[in-house]
């Protein structure tokens, strides 16, 4: 048989017979030439989506960063698009195939973007309908927010996966686009898969039928209320009246149990009014679920019922409800005077316009749980003369307008002779700041000041009153002109207002600052913009027994005020004893100008006192003889006890210098603003030995710091997807290998 020499001089056998020859066979398929859209277009892609994030979300306080970054974003979006639809080299069916899905998806993705500006307040100017009416903008602005990003999800996300499965074979000579469509769909029904669950939810939300599937835990017994049982002197009897069967017998008698161990003089007993009908007919019980405590000829009632779903609310704030009842058996009557006439938090006169929320009724509920007795002092009550001589407190809540002469010397006779006074004061309240805060500036409604339902009228020669024609521009920058938070700078200028508040102040010694504290950076979310800086939270609190209990709980407990002033050491204190008990956060200023911004030359850094706890001993022979005002109510023990233990005598008062932070809106979302009011009170009737914790499960809403925001807005929408993806592409990357290694 003929041999072939190789080049190595070595033989390769003949080809077999009947075979061409090597040199003869056909030579191979040429490859497909690759073509397409470049691989730099997907990046492109993303970096443009990126950059618009950038400068839309997190540059929008810088107007010229903001406006160039979005500018580049769109620039690579729309290139990026444009490249899809001029492929090269595109010769395949498959090819074309995947190059029109990309083009389509790239296409979604900028009519998404598109309709993102629309509904901005810039898209709505173009289109014809800022000057619509707010209902009609909500409407038009919800129905552009849903419909932009449904299209982007649907848009990019699917994108994003055909790209993943393009590009193992982006180079090979056969594309599947079969594998690319199938990827893309995946992309689409995850977008929509989310889509839908988003739209449910918002749509669940709307609707009235509620299921709570709350954590549900009866209160164990507080702090102060272990306080309270331990100075019993005498047996409190505690009567529970259930049916053996009900579960709300087995709640109260643990958290009895509890409670006993800390006084042999508490008696808890259970009994079922059927079986025991002589005892509920002396205590007076008509049905099952009331709870009677009895100490000596004091006897209260708490209804619960015994149905345990009705009763749940209840047994939250069990520990609560149970301290307030014990007040008002162990202890005797006292009576706090709230002034009026002055437009407070508490005045309740029509014709007095005020934001939602400002007002005092959570305030009452927490004073007449201490057990005291509420009336009002005004000028007939003896604001103007002599204060009532029942006076265990007087109360002072945010006042709009000026105190009399003759009312602030009054004030001053029952201070000098050893009364005690909560003052809530700020100066923010006389401009409506609300309303600024929810608009930006003032609403028609609100441009003036309400008092007494009539409004004042303006000088004609004021240098705010714009011109009826001014634009909302124009409004804003004329209202920049004067600083925030003076009072009635708009109406009468700095000085009735603003001058009554640092009177009330001066009485106790301390120097009133009326600017409008702020902090760039520790500060509540709320509208998310400027105003925002004005929404202060603290937890630093002195060590004085108005704030024990805050104290004690710094690391959980954070007093929240709105627009909130500061206070200082007055010239004219000499014997008092003053005690700052709150302090606002580091970085916080007093924004002199009023535009919710730190200049760093004129608005320095600083330490500011926000609550402060006054004391003042008096000299029995210099004060006032109250030779008419009773020892305590009925002539009881109690009431003897509490005028000795008054001696010798002390006046007290209490100063916040923001009326908002015991308002019923922040009382109603803050328990440590309650805290405050509960502990202060304690202090001002002498009993601070009962300050402590009261338990609650009631569920609290959770609020954000702006810090605490950006985080949690970021981890959800770039890191938990994130986690995602890393451990799908392990896991893909982990059962390739193992398929390979199996193969070979």
């Amino acid at each position: 048989m003929a041999l072939n020499e190789s080049k190595e001089g070595t033989q390769a056998p003949a080809p077999a017979e009947g075979t061409a020859p090597a040199s003869a066979q056909p030579a191979p398929a040429a490859a497909e030439p690759v073509g397409g859209t470049p691989l730099w277009v997907v990046p492109l892609y993303v970096c443009g989506l990126i950059l618009l994030f950038v400068g839309q979300r997190i540059l929008v306080e810088y107007d010229r960063a903001s406006m160039v970054t979005s500018g580049l974003g769109i620039g690579a979006l729309l290139f990026a698009t444009l490249a899809r639809f001029a492929p090269g080299g595109v010769s395949s069916h498959e090819r074309k195939r995947i190059e029109r899905l990309l083009a389509l998806l790239s296409v979604g993705g900028v009519l998404a973007m598109a309709l993102y500006f629309a509904s901005s307040d810039w898209g709505l100017d173009h289109i014809g309908l800022i000057d619509a009416t707010r209902k009609t903008r909500d409407q038009v602005q919800g129905v552009l927010h849903s419909a932009w990003v449904v299209i982007a999800c649907l848009s990019i996300a699917p994108m994003l996966f055909a790209e993943a499965a393009l590009y193992p074979m982006r180079r090979g000579p056969q594309l599947e686009a079969r594998r690319v469509i199938a990827a893309a769909a995946s992309g689409a029904t995850l977008a929509l898969a989310a889509s839908y669950g988003a739209l449910f939810v918002y749509t669940a939300s709307k609707a009235e039928v509620q299921a709570d599937f709350s954590y549900f835990k009866t209160s164990d017994p507080g702090e102060s209320t272990i306080k309270m049982v331990k100075t019993l002197d005498e047996p409190l009897k505690v009567s529970a009246f259930f049916p053996d069967v009900s579960e709300i017998r087995r709640e109260l008698s643990g958290y009895f149990a509890k409670l006993g161990r800390y006084s042999d003089k508490l008696q808890f007993s259970l009994h079922d009014r059927y079986l025991e009908p002589k005892l509920a007919q002396e205590l007076q019980v008509s049905s099952d679920g009331m709870v009677v405590v009895q100490k000596g000829e004091a006897k209260r009632v708490i209804v619960i019922g015994t149905d345990l779903a009705a009763a749940q609310p209840k047994l939250k704030t069990w520990d609560k409800d149970f301290q307030a009842l014990l007040y008002k058996v162990i202890r005797s009557h006292k009576t706090a005077y709230f002034t009026v006439g002055h437009a407070e938090l508490n005045d309740e006169r029509k014709g007095i316009e005020r934001s939602e929320g400002r007002t005092a009724q959570m305030f009452k509920q927490i004073i007449q749980q201490q057990n005291f007795i509420t009336k009002n002092l005004g000028l007939t009550d003896g604001l103007g003369s002599k204060i009532p001589d029942d006076a265990g407190i007087v109360i002072i809540l945010g006042p709009i307008q000026p105190f009399a002469p003759e009312e602030i010397a009054t004030l001053k006779r029952y201070i000098d002779g050893g009364g005690a006074v909560f003052m809530a004061l700020d100066t923010d309240s006389f401009e409506q700041n609300d309303s600024m805060l929810a608009d930006g500036l003032p609403s028609e409604g609100t441009k003036d000041l309400h008092l007494g339902g009539k409004t004042p009228e303006k000088p004609k020669t004021s240098a705010l009153t714009p011109a009826p024609s001014a634009s909302a521009a124009e409004v804003a920058a004329l209202l920049n002109t004067k600083p925030i938070g003076n009072g009635l700078d708009m109406l009468n200028g700095p000085s009735q207002s603003e001058q009554s508040v640092e009177d009330l102040a001066a009485l106790v010694g301390l120097k009133f600052a009326p600017a409008i504290l702020a902090n760039q950076l520790r500060h509540m979310q709320r509208l998310g913009n400027d105003s925002d800086n004005r929404i202060l939270m603290t937890n630093r609190f002195s060590s004085h027994a108005s704030v024990s209990t805050l104290s004690r709980n710094a690391s959980q407990a954070a007093v929240v005020v709105l627009g909130a002033s500061s206070l200082d050491k007055g010239p004219t204190a000499k014997t008092e004893r003053i005690d700052f008990t709150l302090k606002a956060l580091s970085g916080t200023f007093a924004d002199a100008n009023g535009d919710f911004k730190q200049q760093a030359s004129t608005e320095p850094e600083s330490v500011f006192n926000m609550s402060a706890a006054v004391a003042k001993a008096i000299d029995a022979a210099a004060a006032p003889a109250d030779k008419d005002k009773p020892a305590g109510t009925d002539g009881d023990k109690a009431g003897k006890k509490d005028a000795k233990s008054n001696s010798p005598k002390e006046m007290r008062a209490f100063v916040v210098a923001d009326a908002d932070a015991v308002s019923d809106l922040m009382l109603g979302n803050f328990p440590a603003n309650q805290m405050l009011v509960f502990d202060a009170l304690r202090w001002l009737a002498g009993e601070e030995s009962y300050t402590g914790e009261v338990n609650s499960e009631e569920d609290v809403r959770i609020e954000h710091s702006q810090q605490k925001d950006l985080a949690w807005f970021y981890s959800t929408i770039l890191g938990v997807p994130g986690l995602v993806l890393t451990g799908g592409l392990f896991v893909s990357r982990r059962s390739r290998r193992s398929k390979g290694g199996k193969q070979s």
